[in-house]
């Protein structure tokens, strides 16, 4: 539902011009007329409604900018032309097509990103673009006079048999032209063409030697447009054919009109579709023009602008304002020298205000709050107002007039130089007045005065609450900043003598001033006073509390890459310990696969080289321990060949083979790599280092593994388990006898051993020595 507002309140706050801004960002006429039609609304939900479109809009605007770059033309005509059964012409259907073309392209560029807007997403998918009509439209008509040659196979035949006719009638004429008995006879020798008919120009003194049919003459008589009777029968079967052709066209843009038709309410739909889209892109337009946000509504009758701009001012000039109402106090006496900004100030509340009603954005800072009010009045004295039309007093009061006689509770009410136009002591008195019975209601109201009275009134009344405009005493200019809490003040004397008048007189002038209006004075001097000591600390507390939510932000940022940091460390560090876990598992079951095979090769000594290769490359194959890394230095050392080195990358030693710049060629165990400068550390060369790893198999030289073992002076428990080791080493060494010593004694180490040799997986048999062998004192073990 609209509210009441009249035309000349929105007259006075200029939102016509607003409303010619946002009608020149339509590109339809639909949007246009829509854009012209808009007037402020009181429900709450449509504004929302509205509000939401446009903030949707600015984030399709914002993603992917937007397809239109020209004005559509308006079909409503052309589509009520074929609804009372009017065939269309070339034209009419070609901007058909180009509205058709447009619909896919609006539907393509809403529906091809899912942006979360379901408003205009649901727009989106009510168009009915009807391509093939499109494409068959495009496809038939070249241009507003033009029809495609192979819009039917009927119109392609007439057209070639007009196209062979030409040919053979020009060929004919030219034949008559290029004749040495007609030469003579032309004024030119051309072919030309008079009422749609092929003709020779010829001399008028020869018309009669020329058999065929007069058609035209030159302006001077002098010659004959002659159309030669060996082509007359030519000609007219050319004259045949193009009524063949003009009625064959007719059909086509009847079947094609016919068609349209069919599809009439579709595409009178998506028109309407065209012109809301364009209603709201239009509102997004204006929004992003006047760096403008999404104002937030209230039922409270709260009005909160926090720095605020008329859009009618130029950005360069423009101040901004802080300007509020209906919370802590419901009237807002704004004073201040003259020129000095009240009135764009009042201006500009009422403007923004109007705007959000009407569902646009307002040029302000975000967490500013509009109130939906039922009604806006506006009395403005234009004597300093933009427009600087002029005002008087009684046009003033009448105004006040018709505002008291419609006002209601939820209503704005704007008042520029309340009082003005009279008698400086009636006019302040009657402008109290007036204020007081619009407080006694309830109603919030703006009012600008230059009244001490009215600021008296404002100080010491409940829910009204003065404001002014700054005004810069050492430049003499207004800064149009508005203070709300301090009344203006009169700067008349400080004014006067900074511009030169006599001292004595301004000093005589105050004699003048009673001692309220001296009191006033100083009141509002000290109140000045402590404004700017108070603005002082509030910017020092401001720039003070985005400094430490600067750091706050730095350090929170700092600490969240940190974390992201050691979470990366950690999960490289397993991985690779993953990996490389798997591959050591990989590399000791082929090892121990193979060192199975070993046992089988009877040669010792090719044996023996074969299980020295496997321990080598166990050895290159295991990362180096905590003993190794403590011997690492920490930092790279200036690198010569034959230099022993640790590789980071892969966590193993090497030697430096070859430097190339840079790059180093290095020898890890069997490998040569070749890595960077900066993988590589230093390894301590003062003692040898050895790398040891805890793992299910151990290899050793085959020259350290004595054929026989002596226990002798062990007990049991600890004679097998040396056993159990020696006999794992000797396996893996590949011996197949060993001796061990155990001595005769009492013979419970012997037997012990025996029993723990007959389940043994390793053990063939096993045997007491021979005398030569050491008898009883002696087990002789074969191996498997």
């Amino acid at each position: 539902m609209e509210c009441k507002i009249s035309k000349r309140d929105l007259k006075a706050l200029e939102y016509d011009r607003i409303i010619e801004m946002l009608k020149g960002l339509t590109f339809t006429a639909m949007g246009y007329e829509r854009a012209g039609a808009l007037y402020p609304e009181h429900d709450m939900n449509v504004i929302k409604l509205r509000l939401n479109e446009t903030q949707e809009a600015l984030r399709f605007i914002g993603f992917k900018g937007f397809p239109v770059t020209g004005k559509l033309k308006d079909i409503r005509g052309i589509l009520n032309s074929l609804r009372i059964g009017s065939e269309l012409n070339p034209g009419e259907l070609l901007d058909i097509s180009r509205i058709l073309n447009f619909c896919e392209i609006m539907r393509d560029y809403i529906l091809n990103d899912d942006l979360g807007c379901e408003l205009i997403t649901d727009y989106g998918a009510k168009i009915k673009p009807h391509r093939e009509l499109r494409d068959d439209i495009e496809s038939k008509i070249i241009s507003e006079e033009e029809i495609d040659d192979n819009a039917s196979q009927e119109l392609f035949s007439i057209r070639r048999k007009i196209k062979n006719l030409n040919i053979s009638i020009r060929e004919k004429l030219n034949s008559i032209i290029t004749s040495p008995q007609y030469q003579k006879m032309l004024q030119d020798p051309i072919i030309t063409i008079r009422e749609g008919r092929y003709v020779i120009p010829v001399k008028q003194e020869f018309k009669g030697a020329v058999n065929g049919i007069i058609h035209d003459q030159s302006a001077s008589g002098a010659t004959l447009y002659i159309e030669p009777m060996p082509i007359v029968e030519m000609n007219n079967e050319i004259r045949q054919l193009e009524l063949k052709e003009r009625h064959e066209i007719e059909r086509i843009l009847k079947d094609l009109s016919e068609r349209v038709r069919q599809v009439l309410e579709d595409i009178e739909e998506d028109i309407y579709i065209l012109g809301e889209l364009d209603f709201i892109f239009a509102r997004a337009y204006l929004a992003q023009k006047m760096n403008a946000v999404k104002p937030e509504l209230n039922d409270r009758g709260i009005l909160k602008l926090k720095k605020a701009r008329h859009p009618l001012i130029p950005v360069e000039k423009v101040v901004p304002i802080d300007i509020e109402v209906g919370r802590d106090f419901d009237v807002l006496v704004i004073t201040g020298p003259n020129t000095g900004g009240k009135t764009v100030s009042l201006k500009t509340a009422g403007l923004l205000e109007l705007m959000a009603l009407s569902g646009l954005f307002v040029p302000a800072e975000s967490g500013s709050e509009v109130a939906v009010f039922d009604n806006i009045f506006a009395d403005i004295g234009d004597e300093q107002s933009i427009e600087q039309s002029l005002s008087t007093f009684s046009s003033h009061i009448s105004n006040i007039v018709r505002i008291i006689d419609n006002v209601q509770e939820n209503s704005l009410v704007l008042l520029d130089e309340l009082g003005a136009g009279t008698d400086p002591t009636e006019g302040a008195a009657l402008g109290i007045g007036i204020l007081e019975f619009f407080r006694e209601h309830g109603i919030r109201v703006i009012a600008t005065t230059h009244y001490s009275e009215v600021k008296a009134y404002a100080l010491k009344m409940e829910r009204v609450e003065n404001a002014s405009v700054e005004f810069d005493v050492s430049t003499l200019r207004p800064t149009y900043r508005l203070m709300i809490g301090v009344p203006g003040k009169s700067n008349a004397f400080l004014i006067s003598e900074r511009l030169g008048l006599d001292k004595g007189i301004i000093e005589k002038a105050k004699e003048y001033l009673s001692t309220e209006e001296i009191s006033m004075e100083d009141l509002i001097v000290d109140l000045e006073r402590n404004r700017i000591q108070a603005e002082e600390d509030r910017r020092r507390a401001e720039l003070l509390t985005r400094e430490i939510e600067s750091m706050k932000e730095e350090l929170e940022e700092e600490k969240r890459k940190l974390e992201l940091e050691r979470v990366e460390v950690i999960k490289e560090a397993k991985d690779k310990a993953n990996r490389l876990i798997s591959e050591t598992k990989k590399e000791a079951n082929r090892i121990i696969k193979e060192l199975r095979e070993l046992n089988k090769i009877e040669d010792r000594s090719r044996r023996d080289r074969e299980i020295e290769r496997l321990r080598r490359e166990m050895n290159e194959r295991l990362s180096p321990d905590e003993e190794v890394l403590k011997e690492i230095k920490g930092k790279p050392l200036k690198l010569i060949p034959g230099m022993d080195i640790f590789i980071k990358s892969i966590g193993q030693k090497g030697t430096i083979l070859r430097i190339d710049g840079e790059k180093v060629e290095v020898q890890a165990g069997i490998m040569k790599i070749t890595v960077d400068e900066s993988d590589l550390l230093e390894v301590e060369s003062k003692k040898k280092v050895t790398v040891q790893k805890q793992a299910a198999l151990k290899l050793n030289k085959v020259s350290t593994i004595s054929p026989q073992i002596d226990i002798r002076g062990m007990n049991l428990d600890d004679a097998v388990i040396v056993i159990d080791k020696y006999l794992d080493d000797a396996y893996l060494s590949g011996l197949k006898q060993v001796n061990i010593i155990h001595g005769k004694g009492t013979g419970v180490l012997r037997n012990g051993i025996r029993d723990f040799l007959r389940g043994d997986k390793r053990v063939s048999s096993f045997r007491l020595g021979n005398l030569n062998e050491g008898g009883d004192g002696v087990t002789v073990v074969e191996l498997k």
